[in-house]
């Protein structure tokens, strides 16, 4: 019988201990063109879901350093990144690399 209380006390604590993953601060910026789960709802728009973290960071920090150009609105993407700390950049590379393309 304390076997079974003991392993309900642990499944209870393991339940509420249960981490919880917010989506990245910076999201609904991006999602307005490549799509919340990076899925791009408008054609033109590069679909970001499921590309290798390390390549999102690196073109990410090209457009911010203005290495790379955009090649749908002039400068947008540019301006876009300019705004994000390296932390953004490592948090939405994160999460795009770890959604299924559609």
């Amino acid at each position: 019988m304390k076997n079974i209380v003991l392993t309900s006390a642990l499944i209870d604590s393991a339940m509420i201990a249960a981490p919880t993953f917010a989506a990245p601060a910076k999201l609904a910026v991006c999602a307005a063109c490549h799509g919340q789960d990076g899925n791009s709802p408008i054609p033109g728009y590069p679909t970001l879901a499921g590309k290798d973290k390390a390549y999102l960071v690196e073109q990410l920090n090209a457009f911010k350093n203005d290495t790379r150009a955009d090649a749908v609105i002039p400068n947008n993407m540019n301006n876009q990144a300019k705004a994000l700390s390296d932390a953004d950049i490592d948090e939405l590379s994160a999460h795009f690399s770890a959604q299924a393309p559609k």
